[in-house]
């Protein structure tokens, strides 16, 4: 029992952290379904505040030396049994990745975040390819 009070808190510390992080809540459009509103990202169609498809959920499932072929290693990395917060630093933007281990004993991405260097929103699709320029401008 005490495991699984644990993990709770821990998953509702992620979300506090990445809600705080993306500035002042606004009302989702979802329905109530518990995800984060991404009606801020760049629209893939043009529409002005249309929500779209999270380049973000591309990461989800991504395992650690995965992210760290993509990436490189992390700026900062944090260990919160069973959770881990990597974070890449760009001048544009932050990254912020929430790993969890799974029962296969894997850590993998479980949730993503970007954010501007004052959390000003920016663009996901922007912020990886700085992240990932970063990564290149290091070898």
């Amino acid at each position: 029992m005490s495991r699984l009070l644990r993990h709770a808190a821990l998953a509702g510390l992620a979300l506090l952290v990445s809600a705080c992080a993306e500035g002042p809540s606004r009302p989702s459009g979802g329905g109530g379904d518990g995800r984060l509103d991404r009606s801020t990202t760049v629209p893939e169609s043009g529409a002005a505040g249309r929500p779209t498809s999270s380049v973000l959920e591309q990461l989800k499932g991504l395992s650690t030396a995965e992210i760290e072929r993509r990436f490189g290693p992390p700026a900062f990395r944090r260990a919160d049994p069973p959770a881990e917060m990597w974070q890449y630093r760009t001048r544009l933007c932050s990254l912020d990745l929430f790993l969890y281990r799974q029962p296969n004993k894997s850590v993998t991405v479980s949730h993503a975040a970007v954010r501007g260097p004052t959390g000003a929103p920016v663009g996901e699709p922007e912020c990886l390819k700085a992240v990932q320029s970063a990564r290149a401008g290091e070898n």
